[in-house]
């Protein structure tokens, strides 16, 4: 594991609030980023970051966004390293999507590139629950080389199997592939700058051998999209756009979240990432 930088030793104050949500044997936590950091602190600290992981980028450019932007929880929020607070919180440092809202970003000058593993890393806010599950605000992913052609990750949100939390059918990981909003986030640019590539670290993992072009989006849920070609097989290696699909926008997944009595009120970005760029 990496070491904390000396000079983000003494940022280390964390403001703590909790909130309530539905299912939770006792109250989960939210946190901010430390506070009392400034901006030339965030600045360093980042280039410190991209310097130990020179393949690692993220994003830091919007190219569209179908919802009003929260001033509490802007776009910007979502750009640059990942700020997670850990398996048991989730933090405020981010950007708020929206109920079946969906944004497209991309890194600047940059492109993802298929490479070795996974490829592309979604960092959200679910955390684990004081009862054994997770808190998630489940969404979808797709990308696209061009802005055109769109390829998607063949999304399932299933019940858990096997079903070892029994305040919910939904709330542990299992049964779900091809989707953010998953697993809470433990690496932390500034007070926990480990290796983004260990699984230890965090985040919603896809890889772009898995991504394939969605060819009918008539069901207009993201889960009975239809898929053809992988992006290879179309003679695709490298993505320049990621969108991100609030999961409420899937009629399917809105309805389980529903009934088993934990609605969400849509996503929270933290951060999205590359493992491997190019220089477009």
């Amino acid at each position: 594991m990496r070491k904390i930088p000396l000079f983000l030793l003494p940022l280390l104050l964390v403001t703590v609030t909790q909130c309530q949500n539905p299912g939770d044997e006792a109250p989960p936590q939210e946190s901010s980023s430390p506070s009392g950091i400034t901006q030339e602190q965030k600045d360093a600290a980042r280039n410190a970051f991209y310097a130990a992981y020179p393949d690692f980028r993220c994003v830091d450019s919007l190219e569209s966004f179908s919802g009003t932007e929260n001033p509490s929880f802007p776009v910007a929020n979502a750009y640059g390293p990942p700020a997670g607070s850990g398996e048991n919180a989730g933090s405020l440092d981010v950007f708020m999507l929206g109920t079946e809202k969906e944004v497209v970003f991309r890194i600047a000058g940059k492109v993802a590139a298929n490479g070795a593993g996974d490829d592309l890393v979604i960092y959200e806010n679910g955390f684990k629950t004081a009862s054994g599950g997770y808190y998630m605000e489940p969404g979808f992913v797709e990308v696209s080389p061009d802005g055109i052609n769109w390829y998607g990750f063949s999304p399932a949100f299933g019940p858990d199997s096997p079903d070892n939390e029994t305040s919910s059918q939904y709330n542990e990981l299992t049964g779900k592939t091809g989707m953010a909003g998953l697993y809470p986030v433990v690496i932390n640019y500034l007070t926990n700058p480990i290796d983004p590539s260990m699984p230890s670290a965090g985040g919603d993992r896809l890889n772009l051998d898995n991504a394939k072009k969605i060819t009918d989006r008539s069901s207009t849920d993201p889960i009975t999209y239809t898929y053809g070609n992988t992006l290879a097989a179309d003679g695709f290696f490298t993505v320049k756009f990621v969108k991100i699909i609030d999961g409420n926008a899937s009629a399917s997944v809105k309805a389980v979240l529903t009934a088993d009595g934990n609605p969400r009120n849509g996503m929270d970005l933290d951060a999205i990432c590359i493992f491997h760029t190019q220089n477009e």
